[in-house]
């Protein structure tokens, strides 16, 4: 019996964004950021009943990609175990880096791409496909790049976000007024990240239409 299709999303920015570019065809949920969050969420599926799981949402570039370039394996920075996605959608292949806290500067990006070999880095790649090959369940990644490997992210962009994946708007516009030299950043981020979740729901949907072509697939209920 055809399976469906679950986008899991990090954050709610990044739900609202896959919801808009799959509609009906496939399940999306946000399940807070991070590897523990990711993991539960994957967890809680039923394999049986899921023909795809794909992971969605921005994260950061490691070298000069385009905006959401076609992940074809992930890598955990820290013990390098690597995994190749069940699907990868058309077009030149990259590699995202999973690792356990935010890579905030260039010289941190730079590190984890000489240390991997991995084109984008995110915090919950690894523990996403760890879990999805363990179960074992069909998967899949589509990340847009909202910061590239020369630039930095606020420090305070780390607490931005609560656990269930949504902006504290009052934490940034209080961190904006104690130090406004954070607005630009701000805004920067913000224009960069709707880019990428642009560039990403288009890989998306060409990601559902696949699925939906090769692989029994039933609508989201």
């Amino acid at each position: 019996m055809p399976g469906r299709v679950v986008v899991l999303c990090p954050l709610m920015v990044e739900r609202r964004a896959a919801a808009r570019a799959v509609g009906s065809r496939a399940e999306v949920r946000c399940t807070g950021p991070g590897e523990a969050a990711i993991a539960r969420a994957v967890r809680s599926l039923n394999p049986a009943e899921t023909a795809l799981v794909v992971l969605f949402g921005v994260s950061g570039g490691l070298r000069q990609m385009g905006e959401a370039p076609a992940i074809s394996g992930v890598i955990d920075a820290r013990t390098g175990e690597r995994w190749s996605p069940t699907l990868v959608a058309p077009g030149p292949g990259a590699v995202v880096a999973g690792v356990d806290e935010p890579a905030l500067t260039p010289s941190a990006k730079r590190a984890i791409a000489e240390r991997t070999g991995a084109s984008l880095v995110d915090c919950e790649s690894h523990a996403f496909a760890r879990v999805c090959a363990s179960a074992p369940i069909a998967w899949a990644v589509v990340r847009g790049v909202s910061d590239g490997p020369d630039e930095a992210l606020p420090a305070q962009a780390a607490h931005w976000v609560d656990d269930r994946g949504c902006a504290r708007v009052g934490r940034v516009i209080r961190d904006c007024v104690r130090r406004p030299a954070l607005i630009p950043a701000v805004a920067r981020l913000g224009r960069r990240s709707s880019r990428a979740l642009r560039a990403a729901s288009g890989r998306l949907t060409a990601l559902v239409d696949h699925a939906g072509a090769t692989i029994g697939v039933d609508a989201a209920r």
